[in-house]
């Protein structure tokens, strides 16, 4: 596991610096650690997934999006009626 800094690594992916540490702050890079309480790093081979769909499709992706949010949030009301149930 080789660390590179954040801007390597937006560098070498076409992307903003900016964007790598929101990410980072949003605990959405696994590999990414702060060294010493200042400097961000994270593994070279951490993939960078674009969770964002632009363009053709954006439409179809944003109510995909919506609908799995609406699920699990049902899936998660479902089971605190569940769990309401065994208690008498």
């Amino acid at each position: 596991m080789a660390l590179i800094s954040f801007r390597e690594y937006a560098k070498r992916h076409g992307i903003s610096l900016y964007t790598v540490k929101n990410r980072a702050a949003a605990g959405l890079l696994e590999t990414a650690v702060l060294i010493g309480g200042v400097q961000w790093a994270i593994d070279e081979d951490e993939p960078w997934v674009d969770h964002i769909k632009r363009g053709r499709g954006a439409r179809e992706n944003a109510d995909y999006v919506s609908r799995v949010r609406k699920e699990a949030r049902n899936d998660a009301s479902v089971g605190e009626v569940d769990a309401g149930k065994g208690q008498a």
